[in-house]
């Protein structure tokens, strides 16, 4: 399995963080604006026709006994369409049966019966209508707003109605939502950028950390990881550090120990060799490299392949499987020689049996 690189995984999801939360930012300002901007609007038309019913209920306080008689059907069109000529909102006047008196977009003769309008039913009722639809006369969608026309006696004599084509804010969204894309692809291109420093921020020092950790692995001990800065990963730098600091220290140890031993035993005039407990030959030194015609190469081959000698191979076998000391004679034909043989277990330091030493 193909292994992904640190800075693969941290930079994808830092970005997608980023483009989740301009997403997120943006759809809320999109959703909160269209929301306010409703308000707005329903807000004004209201305004607007209260305002047009205020001077319509005056019409009729003045009118003979304060009925709708005096409402003249020219007079309530021309009120709308100059009305409507300079506010950008259309005007409607609606009778209780429905009929259309005045507007300032079409014809009020016209215009089919309104009395089927949501916001007329709510208006007629003592409620302000609010709707939004689509309107068959403009051939758009428009928000109305209805408030009720009421004569001296409190009884409506007529609806007032605002409306607003909705055209102009979905223009006005479409221009917004082309900014908000504009923005957002600056700012996602800028996250992108501080999102892959940040990564680089953070995987080149574990990069260093693996190339400084291959190279000790390599025998290079005194090479040492760098500081990155980062508090975190500076840990594991000196971890490693300290590490090779001490592996460093007990090599020297070890070799020191090793050449001491070297230098004993190549002293001694007594043929000494050692082997595991398969009976491989692991160490011998050089009185008995003279004496069997061996070398270090033969180490980790079996001391059978190296020394053929039936004599030596029964004290090595007694040595393995005596836990005292062992002594034996061995006869080597060729130079005519008897040797006298000592052997004793080798132990490594969990007391477990290794092998077997012979002098």
């Amino acid at each position: 399995m193909k292994k992904r690189r640190l800075i693969s995984q941290i930079y994808p999801s830092y970005l997608l963080v980023a483009v989740a939360a301009i997403i997120a930012v943006a759809s809320y300002a999109a959703v909160t604006i269209s929301r306010y901007y409703n308000a707005h609007t329903r807000t004004e038309l209201t305004s607007a026709a209260r305002i047009s019913a205020e001077h319509f209920r005056t019409l009729v306080s003045a009118g003979t006994n304060g009925s709708a008689g005096f409402l003249d059907g020219r007079n309530v069109d021309a009120f709308c369409k100059a009305s409507g000529k300079g506010s950008g909102y259309r005007f409607t006047f609606i009778l209780p049966s429905g009929l259309v008196l005045g507007d300032s977009e079409a014809d009020p003769v016209a215009m089919e019966n309104h009395g089927d309008r949501p916001e007329i039913r709510d208006a007629f009722a003592g409620r302000t209508g609010v709707s939004t639809r689509f309107s068959h006369t403009l051939g758009e969608k428009m928000m109305y707003v209805a408030v009720a026309v009421k004569d001296d006696r409190g009884q409506p004599v007529g609806v007032m109605r605002t409306s607003l084509s909705l055209s102009v804010k979905n223009e006005a969204f479409g221009l917004l939502w082309h900014r908000i894309a504009i923005a957002s692809l600056v700012i996602v291109c800028l996250a992108a950028i501080v999102s892959f420093f940040v990564s680089r921020r953070i995987a080149g020092p574990l990069e260093e950390i693996r190339l400084g950790a291959e190279s000790i692995g390599k025998g290079n001990l005194n090479e040492k990881v760098p500081p990155s800065g980062l508090a975190e990963i500076d840990v594991l730098a000196d971890t490693i550090n300290r590490m090779a600091d001490q592996l460093n220290e007990r090599i020297n140890i070890v070799t020191q120990q090793r050449d001491e031993q070297n230098a004993l035993l190549s002293c001694m005039v007594e043929c000494v060799l050692a082997v595991d407990t398969e009976k491989r030959l692991i160490k011998m030194n050089k009185a008995a490299q003279d004496l069997f015609r061996a070398d270090v190469s033969a180490y980790g081959r079996n001391v059978m392949e190296v020394i053929r000698n039936n004599d030596l191979l029964a004290v090595i076998t007694s040595a393995l499987e005596s836990p005292e000391p062992v002594e034996g004679d061995i006869f080597l034909q060729a130079e005519e020689r008897y040797l006298h043989a000592h052997g004793a277990v080798l132990s490594g330091a969990d007391g477990g049996r290794i092998g077997a030493v012979m002098v």
